[in-house]
């Protein structure tokens, strides 16, 4: 096996048309700009940490993007992301790998919306919020799916005298019109997490605690961030 210490990033602009799906959207976009890091694979730190610092730019920064877009010399782009002060640090917190495309959800959507959106962008859950930003809850498939069953089936052993379609019936019948706010859950304090949680911690959560999903908040006024996956975690860190 090859020794590669060196750790390099490349940064490039595309000329002509390129598209390129969208995280999580189901939707694509044109590229305009390629950042392509090179490392050892025992270097995944870095590598996520770099990756987390390019985030950090495009998120608060996005007029750097914008003007490197129209760069026309390469060091107009060292000198751009040299005045932007990036700094790597040298541990995986919660930041680095939380996802913050991801549109959240409002009380007043409907079921059907929320079964469409779940459906296109392969989701089982998306964060419930206000006008502001502050996370109330969170509306999964389970919520959807036990809408439509009649409360009085939990107490019973054998459901076989029920026909395919009967205990769907209502959602089907409101699913258009019924909002999702009187059944989304809104006690998740064991799913919240801030910004600065460890990657072990989180993992740990994960693994021993069985939780599918984290959502990360600042914690003095719970606005939300943004949300990790298990997926989150074998993509940005076990295979990046």
């Amino acid at each position: 096996m090859i020794d590669f210490s060196d750790f390099i990033i490349a940064v490039a602009t595309i000329k002509n048309k390129l598209e390129g799906e969208i995280g999580g959207t189901n939707q694509t976009d044109d590229i305009k700009v390629v950042f392509l890091i090179i490392s050892d694979v025992l270097k995944n730190k870095n590598l996520l940490k770099a990756m987390s610092a390019i985030s950090k730019i495009a998120l608060k920064n996005p007029e750097i993007i914008e003007k490197i877009k129209t760069a026309t010399h390469s060091r107009q782009i060292l000198e751009l992301l040299s005045a932007n002060d990036i700094e790597i640090e040298h541990k995986i917190i919660a930041e680095d790998v939380l996802s913050p495309e991801i549109k959240p959800a409002k009380e007043n959507d409907t079921l059907e919306e929320i079964a469409k959106r779940l459906i296109l962008e392969q989701k089982s859950a998306l964060p419930v919020l206000t006008e502001n930003g502050i996370l109330l809850g969170e509306i999964t498939e389970r919520e959807l799916i036990g809408f439509g069953m009649p409360k009085h089936l939990s107490l019973m052993s054998d459901l076989n005298f029920l026909t395919v379609g009967e205990p769907f019936e209502e959602y089907l019948l409101n699913e258009s019109t019924m909002t999702i706010k009187d059944i989304y859950r809104k006690d998740i304090k064991h799913l919240l997490i801030d910004k600065d949680t460890p990657i072990m911690e989180i993992c740990f959560k994960m693994v021993y605690k069985g939780m599918h999903r984290l959502y990360v908040v600042n914690p003095k006024d719970n606005k939300y961030l943004g949300i990790i996956n298990r997926s989150d975690i074998i993509k940005k860190v076990l295979h990046i």
